[in-house]
């Protein structure tokens, strides 16, 4: 991400910027993934159906469909979502 961010911009002090902006974009990403999860994923119940429910905020099927088998569906998701809902 960060080569992304620095490869459209230019500051010769980027490098000052490197830590909280990473912070950021993790903590964005993070919020955002909590809102797909609770919305589109977890109120199907099971993972045939969720990879059916792709919001439009998802540009492409692939995506979705990584997301919900690689992320909401696995494991240790499902167990830290059991232990945060307490």
């Amino acid at each position: 991400m960060w080569g992304a961010l620095t490869e459209y911009s230019y500051n010769p002090n980027m490098i000052d910027f490197k830590y909280h902006t990473l912070i950021h974009m993790r903590d964005r990403w993070n919020k955002w993934r909590s809102v797909l999860y609770r919305e589109y994923a977890k109120p199907c119940g099971c993972e045939e159906e969720a990879l059916k429910n792709k919001p439009d905020a998802v540009g492409n099927k692939e995506d979705w469909e990584w997301c919900v088998s690689n992320v909401f569906y696995t494991d240790e998701f499902q167990v830290v979502t059991q232990i945060s809902s307490y």
